[in-house]
């Protein structure tokens, strides 16, 4: 599937392989080592949190899975995909704002006296 553009189908069977099996979509893509790398992290990281709170692995386990998918399609991981969805300020606005908060609760403090 490495040579194949992603497809509906392709996706699919990563995605049905990927429920079954912790990094079987990253192993059907041919990044054997990241597939294995991931089952291990979420398998471990689950049993050692299951041990204080089921939900909690049960959460940790589909967010490593829903990693290993996601780079599986793309080379991008779950926290840099969700990054980028965020909106950006600009660096501009960025720094008026953190440069006036200072000034603004100073003004505030002398008028309260």
């Amino acid at each position: 599937m490495a040579d194949q553009p992603q497809s509906v189908i392709g996706n699919g069977i990563k995605l049905i392989g990927e429920t079954l099996v912790t990094g079987a979509s990253q192993m059907l893509e041919g990044q054997v080592v990241a597939g294995i790398a991931s089952f291990a992290v979420g398998t471990l990281g689950a049993a050692l949190i299951a041990k204080a709170s089921v939900p909690l692995a049960v959460t940790a386990l589909i967010a490593v899975k829903a990693d290993s998918y996601s780079r599986s399609i793309d080379n991008q991981g779950l926290l840099s995909r969700l990054g980028s969805a965020m909106p950006q300020r600009p660096a501009a606005e960025a720094d008026t704002a953190s440069s006036t908060a200072p000034a603004a609760r100073s003004a505030a403090a002398s008028r309260s006296s």
